[in-house]
């Protein structure tokens, strides 16, 4: 199954850019105040978000690349292994003559 930045979006949590509610223990806030809490909250959890979205997308990109180099690996050593069976070929053909 590939995973593409899509699907790393579509699948962080649904509340992930909401603040949740204030707890129990803290003071309450004068209404400005609460305002500005808020948003430092939600700035702080957007922050957090793109935060998580970046490091799963660079993790997606290194697991691409190293797909890729073992690709070019396996095909590096079918490579190798033709060419030793090029070469016992010449050697057989140049000892017939």
């Amino acid at each position: 199954m590939a995973v593409t930045l899509n699907s790393i979006v579509a699948s962080a949590p649904a509340g992930a850019t909401t603040p949740p509610s204030g707890d129990a223990d803290s003071a309450p806030a004068s209404d400005g105040m609460k305002g500005v809490l808020d948003d430092e909250q939600r700035t702080t959890e957007e922050e957090q978000r793109q935060l998580l979205l970046d490091r799963q997308a660079f993790d997606l990109a290194n697991e691409e690349r190293s797909e890729i180099m073992r690709e070019e690996d396996a095909l590096r050593d079918m490579l190798m292994a033709e060419l030793k069976n090029e070469d016992a070929y010449l050697k057989k053909w140049i000892e017939l003559i």
